[in-house]
């Protein structure tokens, strides 16, 4: 066994690679402002806090056989990201099992230092992070077609994922492809499609609804269901839950760019709500790097002022808008204080990669509601968020 220290992390394997033993280290610490005004409730513009600050652990043994254990100390608590060991049965056919990110979209499958703004896009809102359950994913043609199929416990948005709460299970399925890898060099060659969707049955409680809770890039709910803590007080999800979400990437030169769309359906009592959400983002790569969709960016020349070298520069932008079906509203199943059945947001960021592992990214979002049928309008939220970030 020999020691290994670098960008990939920190630990030993064997001289053959067959056996690896590897620590990686997490940190992001973050200034957030509310521009013009604050949202109701929070009582400071801006603050800083440390977002992660979380290890991650990795394992291979005899190669075929893999494990990963994530695990955030941030903001006084101990939390559980992922933890799932897998083995590859075939070429194209890789079985994992445990807590993993939700593999229903190229984005959310995309570790989320990864991501060139702050946070995912306002359509991947509606999908869980993580779910816990055994899933099948592999690549039949490398560089051009893989997929994901996945029976998990069935998550919902703006939970984490590591409870059982009914008898029911969530049948996830993904395939995406780049029909012009094949192809030299060119506008095409970097395009992907795909298309992910899901489906379940929930049977929610007081305890735990089993509703979307949705949040704001500045932390605050926007939509959620009337959860008084008692039976006649609190809206639970009874009867079918299902998910389709077609999604795109693509890049050429120094720009990139990603969208997705999301329609997804939840019963609650007697009414089924739809929602509806579409998200996109699109980057362009200042210092002459190529532009990868959801990718890191590994500066060509790191930062180095005797050799005028100062890393990378990307600049982002993106929009997105979500509808709630009004189906909720006339039911009465909506919390009076997040009950914003259309959600807009705009915004832009310049981030910068001194070396591989070191990030700092600048992002404003302008986000504004509307209300369904004359309710109170919740203020527009203009925030900004100055991460800088550690990952090796």
């Amino acid at each position: 066994m020999v020691a290994v220290a670098g960008p990939s992390g920190f630990g030993v394997e064997s001289a053959d690679g067959d056996y690896r033993l590897r620590l990686h280290w997490l940190l992001q610490t973050d200034y957030q402002a509310f521009l013009v005004d604050r949202p109701p409730g929070v009582t400071a513009s801006s603050t800083f806090n440390v977002r992660f600050a979380a290890l991650q652990m990795s394992a291979v043994v005899a190669r075929r056989f893999r494990s990963q254990m994530f695990v955030d100390f941030a903001q006084g608590r101990l939390t559980l990201l992922d933890a799932w060991l897998e083995v590859d049965l075939a070429r194209p056919l890789t079985l994992r099992v445990g807590k993993f990110l939700y593999p229903i979209s190229e984005e959310r499958l995309t570790p989320g230092i990864w991501l060139p703004f702050v946070s995912t896009t306002l359509a991947s809102v509606l999908l869980p992070a993580r779910d816990t359950g055994l899933q099948l994913y592999g690549e039949p043609i490398p560089g051009v077609l893989k997929y994901n199929v996945a029976l998990t416990n069935g998550g919902s948005a703006g939970l984490l994922g590591d409870a059982d709460i009914d008898a029911h299970r969530e049948l996830t399925a993904r395939v995406f492809g780049r029909p012009f890898a094949w192809l030299s060099p060119g506008p095409l060659t970097k395009l992907g499609l795909g298309i992910g969707a899901s489906y379940t049955e929930h049977d929610g409680t007081v305890a735990a609804p089993e509703l979307p809770i949705l949040r704001t890039y500045g932390g605050q709910t926007f939509f959620a269901y009337k959860n008084d803590r008692t039976a006649a007080g609190t809206m639970t999800a009874r009867g079918a839950a299902w998910r389709i979400v077609p999604h795109a990437t693509w890049a050429f030169g120094p720009v990139a760019a990603y969208v997705d769309w999301v329609h997804a359906s939840d019963d609650i009592g007697t009414a089924t709500v739809s929602y509806d959400a579409l998200g996109a983002v699109a980057s362009l790569v200042l210092t002459g790097e190529d532009a990868e969709p959801l990718s890191y960016i590994v500066p060509k020349r790191p930062l180095d002022l005797a050799k005028g070298h100062l890393g990378t520069f990307l600049l982002v932008g993106g929009a997105g808008r979500l509808i709630v079906g009004s189906s909720a509203f006339r039911a009465g199943a909506v919390d009076p204080s997040a009950g914003s059945r259309i959600t807009t947001v705009y915004g832009g960021g310049l981030n910068w990669y001194p070396v591989r592992g070191i990030a700092m990214l600048g992002s404003f979002g302008h986000m504004f509601f509307e209300s369904f049928a004359g309710a109170p309008i919740r203020p527009d939220e203009n925030v900004l968020i100055v991460r800088m970030q550690m990952a090796i």
